[in-house]
């Protein structure tokens, strides 16, 4: 029996879908990696696929997809011929496949203080949009929010403890706002700006809403938070691959720890499940402070230029 032409179905992926209760975002890759990898068995004619079929498959998306793309792929991969075998459907072709070596330096760059306020300058707040990406970026910038992060956050998320302004949560990973992060005042005063201009408001609405026509009002995407960061640091020059929304992250959590803030402090502040990833802040760090080049290039004997 294949498992393309009789047992790969719609019906048998959802199975498996409702068998590892993975989050939705994570079951629209999951599909399509499967929808891919049985593609690839139908072009090639491959009727009882084997361990080396995967092998080769693995290989052939090397040539077109990023390693963390097809450590995605191989995960779903495994994920599935596991459960097709658990089931009695097909043997488990996929054990001992190694995932792809994954590289866990930054791909993105943080953004200096400087270049922080000249963003945040020359947005134009005469707008309802201006005083949104304005509040928007600040939060980034400041409490080191991701995208579906702000996409997520409600206006009643927004609270007060004691002398100090925080907002709820749902970080990555979790299915509840169970984690607070501290809001500057600078930044509440952002906030509160692009609040009162939108006049009274549910509590469940979102924080940062849609200006578009055909969504007017309506709950933003992180593709659209994204274009707006990119936009605004496009608009003091900086135009690079390396800098995206996720900078603004990037550069609250760097600065930080170049302020002085301790590691622990600084896993707090980015909600990082493991310190470890916190580590690799702490090595760019490090990395900035090293000043060998300029030794080298400094010292009349060994100058180069």
């Amino acid at each position: 029996v294949t498992i393309y032409q009789s047992q790969f179905t719609d019906e048998l992926v959802q199975r498996w879908i409702s068998f590892t209760e993975v989050r939705p975002t994570s079951q629209l890759t999951y599909t399509k990696a499967l929808k891919q990898l049985f593609n690839y068995f139908k072009e090639n004619n491959i009727i009882n696929p084997t361990r080396d079929d995967l092998l080769d498959w693995k290989s052939q998306l090397s040539d077109r997809l990023k390693p963390s793309s097809i450590q995605l792929y191989l995960v779903a991969t495994k994920l599935f011929f596991r459960f097709l075998e658990q089931e009695g459907i097909y043997k488990n072709i996929s054990d001992n496949i190694k995932g792809t070596k994954l590289d866990h330096e930054h791909k993105k760059d943080p953004l200096s203080i400087k270049q922080c306020k000249e963003i945040l300058s020359v947005i134009n707040i005469f707008t309802d949009k201006g005083l949104r990406d304005r509040a928007i970026i600040a939060l980034m910038m400041t409490a080191g929010l991701r995208t579906i992060e702000v996409v997520r956050a409600n206006i009643e998320d927004i609270h007060n403890f004691g002398e100090h302004t925080y907002l709820s949560v749902q970080g990555k990973g979790h299915d509840e706002k169970s984690e607070m992060v501290m809001v500057s005042t600078q930044t509440f005063a952002a906030i509160k700006a692009y609040l009162d201009q939108r006049g009274e408001l549910d509590a469940d609405a979102p924080l940062f809403a849609s200006v578009a026509n055909k969504n007017f009002g309506g709950r933003m995407t992180t593709r659209s938070i994204s274009r707006i960061a990119k936009q605004q640091m496009r608009s003091v020059g900086i135009d690079s691959p390396r800098f995206t929304a996720h900078s603004c992250r990037h550069s609250c959590i760097t600065l930080a720890l170049m302020q002085g803030a301790t590691l622990e402090n600084c896993a707090q502040l980015a909600r990082h499940s493991s310190i470890s990833v916190t580590m690799i802040y702490a090595h760019h760090v490090e990395r900035l402070k090293n000043m060998t080049e300029q030794l080298v290039r400094d010292r009349k004997s060994t100058r180069l230029n």
